[in-house]
């Protein structure tokens, strides 16, 4: 792999920072004041490109089933270029894990909602035409009306076409038909990192509270989220100083977070990750760190390749839009979908899925909780997720007007 230059900040501040640099101001004693109050060295930046960790958050990958097969496939090559320096902290995996199926049931259930929106356009579309046509004594009313469906037909073929190219490669029928998937567990084979054990996660979770209080990065812009969802980003934060310590080496961080207790923005422009976490990372484990967004990371691969990234892909990848992998602004309708299925299936997916304030829960827990098999269990959930695919396409009919 070439070596991919810096373009992360901008050229004026980069210029300031060599400036400073060359001026010796930078000198130990200097150099430790600011140690992350300076843009980011260029040529430091290449280094960790060819030397550093690469750590993904569960964002990313949860993002892989959002985006197009073609920045799919960008981003799994991007991420697999890295070979063992690849890395998915513990707290990512199980992030990704929690949310996987809520986010393939939300795309494989996705036809039905383009087309009750296609369906309301059209029909509001005809009733306002017919109704001016009306309104000027025109005898050719209905004329209009079969003018919009013809028109409409149209549209909805290539909406739908589009959204089958989307689910290229995203497996059809039972939840356990996800390709992707296991694309994902090839890739990080062998580069999970450990769960913390029960002590040290207690130890952790007191700093953590901490932590939030004094609005310590990162992870602070979290303290108002239910509290099994509060301290994600800290324990994300405590692995990669940890990594890093054991591995002597810099990490760099892939994720789409982006809010400001992860960032460092000024007037509007992300400059790298906030200063705080620079010295932290250098203070407990002596090494350095840096983040990409999806979008910065994937197209310093193509240009370290030679490329030119597509501005499509690139598009994609920089949508501000993406929901984090702990977004559960969702969460309360899916409970209440839930409240659909029997008490037993109920329980199974919330168990399994982290819902309703519980803690997510091993196929093994639950077959102990109801005294079945683990193969029973698998068995449930998956005529669970068949139901409440059904009931969304029932709610196309709903959304009619």
């Amino acid at each position: 792999m070439s070596q991919a230059p810096d373009e992360s900040a901008p050229a004026v501040v980069q210029s300031l920072s060599s400036q400073a640099i060359a001026s010796g101001l930078m000198a130990s004693g200097m150099e430790e004041i600011s140690r992350g109050w300076d843009a980011p060295d260029p040529e430091l930046l290449r280094k960790y490109w060819e030397t550093a960790t690469f750590a993904v958050d569960a964002n990313v990958l949860l993002n892989a089933y959002r985006y197009s097969s073609a920045t799919r496939k960008d981003l799994l090559e991007a991420l697999a270029s890295f070979g063992d320096r690849l890395w998915l902290p513990y707290q990512a995996a199980e992030e990704f894990g929690q949310n996987r199926l809520r986010v393939l049931l939300e795309q494989r259930t996705a036809k039905a909602k383009l087309e009750a929106v296609i369906q309301k356009a059209m029909t509001g579309l005809v009733e306002e035409l017919e109704a001016t046509a009306r309104a000027i004594a025109r005898r050719d009313v209905a004329l209009y009306g079969e003018a919009v469906r013809d028109g409409f037909k149209d549209v909805k073929r290539r909406v739908l076409l589009t959204d089958q190219e989307h689910h290229e490669g995203l497996g059809e029928g039972e939840h356990r038909d996800d390709p992707l998937y296991g694309k994902i567990i090839d890739l990080f084979d062998e580069k999970i990192g450990p769960e913390f054990d029960e002590v040290h996660r207690g130890e952790i979770l007191v700093e953590a509270e901490r932590r939030l209080k004094e609005e310590i990065p990162p992870g602070y812009l979290d303290s108002d989220k239910p509290i099994r969802r509060r301290f994600g980003d800290i324990l994300l934060w405590f692995q990669l100083m940890e990594h890093a310590e054991r591995t002597v080496l810099p990490v760099v961080l892939v994720t789409d977070d982006r809010k400001e207790d992860w960032r460092w923005v000024e007037k509007g422009q992300v400059l790298g990750p906030r200063p705080e976490l620079v010295r932290e990372m250098h203070q407990e484990s002596g090494q350095g760190f840096h983040l990409y967004s999806p979008g910065a990371f994937v197209r310093l691969w193509k240009k370290s390749e030679g490329e030119v990234l597509a501005a499509s892909v690139l598009e994609e990848l920089d949508a501000k839009d993406h929901p984090s992998s702990e977004d559960q602004d969702s969460e309360p309708a899916i409970v209440e979908a839930l409240e659909n299925l029997s008490y037993r299936e109920r329980r199974i997916m919330e168990l399994l899925h982290g819902l309703a304030n519980e803690r997510p829960r091993s196929v093994a827990e639950i077959a102990q909780v109801f005294n079945i098999s683990e193969d029973r269990v698998v068995q449930i959930a998956h005529q669970s997720l068949m139901k409440l695919q059904s009931l969304a396409e029932a709610q196309k009919l709903r959304d009619l007007p």
